[in-house]
């Protein structure tokens, strides 16, 4: 807490609010640390409004585009692989496309990806700035390894010691935290202590590495080194995101980022789950890697291993990207395929005795392509996923019950013919080459199923002529958070753990790109207060005539009125209701709170499925997130609602109520839900966020909160993410 920092009113301010003072409003007390005191009166600038994201302008261009060909466009918060999009769309007759998003402020770069009428792709990573501009001209994108994600970490801060320029052995003691810079003398070696870390931003040669028990190695991206022994115990870590690193052998969990060559064997020995190996840049490994039981492997950019791939008993394989195996894939395990798997040797699946057969899951566009290929025990299933076998197959056992098996010589052992189930047996189909995949599969054929006009290579309904795109916030298969406090119109305990709900908004649109359908996901996080409050937003460009039905709402005290088509009746706009009571939604599991208290057991949400269809199609900027207007309504009492700041509050809202207590709304100047210092009610952040445990202010929880509200969002823009000891863990539920 940086207390410097922090406007404080005056002492008989302090003085009073030490005291305890009922809510008149409610029965709740308002509860007051010395902390909450110093969170509640930090001032904000004037004219900000805690806002986490900012708006982009992204602009596209084919430049090279065949005259009136239009070309798919698919915009993703990380690598295409994650499956992060936020929108869908196609170009027009003359190769352009231009959309306006709503992206996290502190998001430096948007992956633009363009498809072609056949289906190949190639992407560009665009800084994510104002205005975000990809020029797609005769070229192809970058192996993808060589995008990489930031460390978040320095030599600079954060270190119990430094050793700079060793030329003598390195001894970094138990629970100590040890920076190496400079140049590396040509023959020190390191010896770790337990439950030690060290951070390495130096470049050269260590004789010697010897990591501590529970310890933690860090390669950041200053770093270029070389190991020339490396004797890891059987639980440490390492995480890479150096561009040169290189280590003879090793076992143990792993992060790669970067460019990591492992000499020699790769063993990932048999721990649990917090030491799994994730691989997100370029990994080579000149020998065997042997994946053991209960030991998970996540590849999400390219891997090469020059021997063989050993996956043991109740291990598992995942590949959402490229991998090359230049020896033989043994497989006794599982193995979940996303992507592109290139086998020079053979492919085998097989066991050692009954106790446990392996699996293999393809999924759709995933291929295996490998010279031999053995099933002598398992199975193998998955839609529009394939196995091309460029020599030998031979299936003596097991079973592949779905996908295609594909052998341009024919199965040279069928045992019966018994062991292709549901399998398709052809060389028909077809995956274009992309990033992940520079092999591809079979030959394209361009269709347009439902007779659109939007291509099936970037149609994302290619069945169903009224759907052709999607619009996510944040993105696919993510969630932003509204956090609430509850007491408005007076103070809380700025924990913003009231009511704290996760959210997902995906937008539907017609081969025009219009908006047909509008689906929001909600799902209660945590109510952090004994008020029983309501859930709804307003779609601020709309009127209830626009809606042509809504669904899936919990609506169980008797309090909220509707229109025909379930919008909430008397409203001037758009308004639907989630919930007018979290109970139905939410399984308590004893104690005080929802989610807030520590000490208490964790409780489940079932996740809503709010669904929306227009009467007529909308235009996508009527229906920014900007737009979209969260708000929660206390104690039963529906006019007590509470909107993100300066957001308008509905027709049924009782305005008697601004400017009363600690609000300090004020209509004329378009002046909502803020205090005297600026400071809000309630916040939306783009992620799924980690609120603040019962009676811990967001100060507190957060130790760069203060200093983001006081630049006026210009600083630290990514508070709230898990880097650069944002959180202090201590605070936060």
């Amino acid at each position: 807490m940086k207390k410097t920092q922090l406007i404080l009113v005056s002492m008989l301010l302090l003085t009073l609010s030490a005291c305890k003072r009922e809510n008149p409003f409610g029965t709740e007390e308002e509860k007051t640390t010395t902390q909450n005191i110093e969170a509640k009166n930090l001032i904000s600038p004037a004219g900000f409004n805690f806002e986490t994201e900012k708006e982009l302008t992204v602009r596209v261009k084919v430049a090279d585009a065949t005259p009136n060909t239009k070309y798919g466009i698919k915009i993703y918060a990380n690598l295409p692989s994650t499956g992060k999009i936020i929108s869908t769309g196609q170009t027009n007759a003359n190769g352009e496309y231009t959309n306006i998003l709503r992206v996290p402020a502190a998001l430096e770069f948007i992956y633009i990806e363009k498809i072609n009428p056949d289906g190949s792709k190639n992407f560009e990573k665009v800084a994510a700035n104002q205005f975000a501009s990809a020029l797609f001209k005769n070229g192809n994108t970058p192996p993808a390894y060589t995008i990489r994600k930031a460390s978040g970490m320095d030599c600079g801060t954060g270190c119990t010691v430094t050793f700079n320029n060793p030329t003598s052995n390195i001894v970094i003691n138990a629970n100590e935290t040890a920076c190496i810079t400079g140049v590396i003398g040509s023959n020190v070696s390191v010896t770790m202590g337990d439950n030690s870390k060290a951070k390495i931003c130096a470049t050269g040669t260590f004789k010697n590495f010897k990591p501590g028990v529970s310890s933690e190695l860090y390669f950041l991206e200053a770093s270029a080194i070389r190991i020339n022994k490396f004797n890891p115990p059987v639980y440490y870590r390492t995480k890479n995101w150096s561009d040169s690193l290189v280590i003879d052998s090793s076992s143990g969990y792993r992060f790669n980022t970067a460019v990591f060559y492992n000499y020699g064997t790769c063993y990932i020995p048999s721990l649990n789950s917090a030491y799994n190996f994730y691989n997100h840049g370029k990994l080579t490994v000149e020998g065997t890697m042997d994946i053991a039981g209960y030991m998970y492997f996540y590849n999400y950019n390219y891997l090469r291993v020059k021997g063989n791939i050993n996956l043991d008993v109740e291990g598992f394989l995942s590949n959402d990207c490229h991998i090359q195996v230049d020896g033989n894939l043994l497989q006794r395990s599982n193995f979940g395929n996303h992507g592109f798997a290139k086998i020079l040797g053979t492919y085998s699946m097989y066991t050692t005795g009954p106790e446990f057969l392996p699996s293999t899951a393809l999924y759709p566009g995933s291929l295996i392509s490998t010279t031999n290929f053995s099933l002598s025990a398992g199975f193998i299933s998955g839609v529009d996923g394939f196995i091309k076998v460029a020599a030998n197959t031979s299936l003596t056992g097991g079973a592949m019950t779905s996908g295609t098996l594909c052998d341009v010589n024919g199965i040279e052992t069928n045992t019966g013919g018994a062991y292709l189930v549901g399998a398709n047996l052809s060389c028909s189909g077809y995956i274009a080459t992309s990033a992940c995949n520079p092999e591809g599969y079979g030959s394209s054929t361009v269709a347009d199923a439902d007779s659109d006009g939007i291509l099936d290579a970037y149609d994302e309904y290619p069945n169903d002529a009224t759907r052709a795109f999607n619009t996510h916030y944040p993105a696919a298969n993510s969630v932003a958070t509204i956090a609430f406090e509850d007491l408005w119109p007076t103070l809380g305990d700025y924990d913003f753990n009231d009511l704290a709900v996760n959210f997902n908004i995906q937008q539907v649109q017609d081969p025009n790109g219009q908006v047909i359908e509008y689906k929001v996901k909600v799902k209660v996080k945590a109510v952090g207060g004994s008020f029983e409050n309501g859930l709804g937003f307003q779609l601020d460009e709309l009127v209830p005539a626009d809606i042509s039905t809504v669904t899936g709402q919990s609506l169980v005290k008797n309090l909220i009125s509707r229109n025909a088509n379930n919008t909430e009746a008397g409203q001037n706009k758009a308004v639907i209701i989630c919930f007018d009571s979290p109970e139905p939604v939410i399984t308590r599991v004893g104690g005080s709170m929802f989610n807030t208290i520590k000490t208490n057991g964790m409780g489940t949400s079932d996740t809503m499925y709010i669904n929306i269809t227009f009467a007529n199609p909308i235009a996508p900027a009527k229906l920014t997130i900007a737009k979209f207007n969260p708000f929660i309504f206390t104690k039963q009492r529906r006019g007590y609602e509470i909107h993100l700041p300066n957001f308008i509050p509905t027709t049924l809202a009782n305005t008697s109520l601004f400017g009363t207590f600690a609000d300090r709304s004020n209509i004329s100047n378009g002046t909502y839900y803020k205090n005297a210092n600026g400071l809000p009610w309630a916040m939306l952040i783009p992620e799924d966020f980690d609120y603040a445990k019962e009676k811990s202010p967001i100060t507190s929880a957060y130790n760069f909160f203060d200093d983001w509200v006081l630049s006026g969002g210009s600083n630290y823009t990514n508070w709230f993410g898990n880097i650069g000891g944002n959180k202090n863990t201590d605070n936060i539920y």
